[in-house]
């Protein structure tokens, strides 16, 4: 399954450490929870979270310069797509 988020991220908070999460009521917001495994340099808008034993990458304005590796964050969205994957 890939998750997408379709809208740019750009409100991050720090989360107290854990596995990550991603939680709402269906058709609410969301919020999701991860550790951050690198952001983008540069040009590149891309923030890398593990939630739970998945990556999710989610595309940022430039607040994502404030994040670092290793960091537990948490950030809300209105929606989120799941497209089947097939491999």
């Amino acid at each position: 399954m890939e998750i997408d988020v379709p809208e740019e991220v750009t409100d991050w908070t720090v989360a107290p450490p854990s596995p990550g999460s991603i939680e709402g009521p269906e058709g609410g917001t969301v919020t999701v929870t991860g550790t951050v495994i690198g952001v983008g340099e540069e040009d590149d808008p891309v923030v890398e979270l593990r939630v739970g034993d998945g990556i999710l990458l989610v595309e940022t304005d430039d607040s994502r310069r404030a994040l670092a590796p290793g960091g537990s964050v948490a950030f809300r969205t209105s929606r989120i797509l799941l497209h089947p994957y097939d491999l």
